[in-house]
């Protein structure tokens, strides 16, 4: 059965997400170039620093949003039919966004389990 056969109340709405491709798409290239331009520098190193860390995770959080909006679009347009090449695109371009991602964000986790568990413990307190 193709998608136009089953009845609107048994579809999900993705524009709930997004109203149109082009909105994705917008939002898209705003969160890769910010992605593209956060300067690791400034944290890596210093995260045992409350301030520091507090203002990485108050930076990427509301990033992390956007892309997980940005990836369930996608995702969803791609599901609803395979043979769409335009949304399976999407989900490739999630895919390298993604890998930039983990890439610039790759010091964090080693950098905070390095941390002696009293200092973070700390963090959490306050």
């Amino acid at each position: 059965m193709n998608r136009e056969g089953i009845s609107k109340e048994y579809k999900w709405s993705t524009s709930d997400l997004y109203v149109s491709d082009d909105a994705w798409e917008k939002e898209f290239k705003e969160v890769d170039l910010a992605y593209a331009n956060l300067d690791m520098e400034k944290y890596q190193g210093k995260l045992g620093d409350k301030s520091v860390l507090l203002e990485l995770f108050a930076l990427t959080d509301g990033l992390d949003r956007k892309v997980h909006r940005l990836y369930g679009y996608a995702h969803m347009r791609r599901d609803e039919d395979m043979r769409v090449s335009k949304y399976s695109s999407y989900m490739s371009s999630m895919g390298m966004l993604l890998s930039k991602i983990q890439s610039a964000l790759a010091f964090v986790e080693p950098e905070l389990t390095s941390l002696d568990e009293s200092v973070l413990q700390s963090f959490i307190e306050d």
